[in-house]
Parts: structure tokens; C-alpha cells; sequence
């Protein structure tokens, strides 16, 4: 999260429960033992793979996110087909103040335009649309 001075702002732990996991192929959440302001790159790297009701936690100035999903569909109608989190960060201070004036793309918010600026949306609509003509041309 930036914050009013384009510094990197960051909550003291970070959370992710997994309410469903998603199944198969489904995004497992990587964390980093690397902060934004690090010199060096990680020497640590931790997965957690998404299953239902499954809870975990760090500090939360360590790099992280989600990695892609191999796709595919699940056969098993017992398991669900959608990886569904519910993300807590757990601050020490008020982060609205100062950052009601200004809008930033954040988690789970609008993917920027697909524009020579923002090009890796572009890439990542083409990729998209070639995984999904693969995965038509193989059923």
C-alpha cells in the first residue's frame, strides 16, 4: 500500500484465511523474506497452498501475493471451484488519514487501462487469451 508520500506502507502482520481452497491447480499464496526496501533479493520463500478453512499469517512488510493458477477444471463436486480468501491486516496506526485524496490501484481492485503505459496488462490479456484457446483446442 502506498501511502501519501509514495512511501510503502505496510500493516504489522498480514493474514489470509482460506474459506474455500479451490481445488486442484488453484493460486497457493508465496511470501518472500524480502521487504520493498531490501537491497538484496530473498533467501526464503514460503507457500502455502490454499485449502478449505486453512489460516496463515507474517509479518506483513514482507513481499507477497498469489501465484498463477495452473487452471483446469475439477471433477469432484465436493470440492470447491473457487479459491475464496478473506485477508486481514492488523495496523498500529490509522491508515485512512491522508489518503483520502488520491486514488491508487490496490488488492482486489480494477486492473489498470491496457495501455503503452500499463503494458504488462496487455501481455497478460494475450496470455490469458492463448491459455484459453489452449485449454479449448485440448478438450
Amino acid at each position: 500500500l502506498l501511502n501519501s508520500k509514495h512511501g510503502v506502507s505496510h500493516p504489522i502482520v498480514s493474514s489470509v484465511l482460506y474459506l474455500t481452497g479451490g481445488g486442484a491447480g488453484a493460486g497457493s499464496t508465496i511470501v518472500f523474506d524480502q521487504t520493498p526496501d531490501a537491497k538484496g533479493n530473498a533467501t526464503q520463500v514460503w507457500l502455502s497452498e490454499p485449502k478449505n478453512n486453512h489460516f496463515m499469517n507474517f509479518p506483513g512488510n514482507l513481499l507477497h501475493g498469489v501465484l498463477p493458477c495452473v487452471g483446469g477444471s475439477n471433477t469432484d463436486s465436493d470440492i470447491d471451484k473457487n479459491r475464496l480468501t478473506l485477508m486481514v491486516g492488523f495496523w498500529t496506526r490509522d491508515v485512512t488519514k491522508g489518503m483520502k485524496d488520491r486514488r491508487l490501484y490496490g488488492p482486489c481492485g480494477p486492473l489498470p487501462p491496457a495501455t503503452k503505459e500499463h503494458s504488462w496488462v496487455l501481455e497478460a490479456q494475450k496470455k490469458v487469451k492463448q491459455a484459453s484457446c489452449n485449454e479449448v483446442e485440448a478438450t
